[in-house]
């Protein structure tokens, strides 16, 4: 296997394992610390977080979701020695199917993802991810429900 598509290999199951639930072949995709930028769809700051930390919020949030399907496409690799850098599109689709949701069920995300990879050990991992979102639809008020719930969630 080529070292792109190796590449394209981790950020494509970036976005299986994270809609799966698959929360350790997720983990596993990391560097031990991340650099993680969605600024343009949350506001803040870009953090910098242990791989631990980022994939336990998914882990809670992403399921409060009836569906959740990252679409991860058109992605242009470099490679500098043992760092590579990638852009790739996104569509992020996200529903929760509740009745008192009825017609405001969905809300999807499109963008770009910018990701910084490492080769640490012999394996590509992420060391940092960025979103860049261009558009929006639906409900947004419906991850505001997930991330409630999630932080009910012990």
């Amino acid at each position: 296997m080529s070292t792109t598509e190796e590449i394209t290999r981790v950020i494509n199951a970036f976005g299986l394992h994270t809609d799966t639930h698959r929360w350790d072949k997720l983990l596993a995709l990391f560097a031990p610390e991340v650099t993680v930028d969605y600024v343009s769809l949350f506001g803040g700051a870009v953090q910098k977080v242990k791989a631990e930390d980022l994939v336990g919020g998914w882990k809670k949030v992403i399921p409060q979701f009836t569906c959740a399907q990252h679409l991860i496409t058109n992605h242009l690799i470099d490679v500098e020695g043992d760092t590579a850098f990638a852009e790739t599109q996104v569509a992020a689709l996200h529903t929760m199917i509740e009745p008192e949701l009825a017609g405001k069920d969905a809300w999807t995300v499109g963008g770009r993802y910018e990701f910084k990879l490492r080769r640490i050990s012999g394996s590509w991992k992420i060391e940092a991810v960025k979103l860049i979102a261009t558009r929006q639809s639906g409900n947004f008020g419906i991850m505001k429900i997930a991330q409630e719930r999630a932080a009910a969630v012990r």
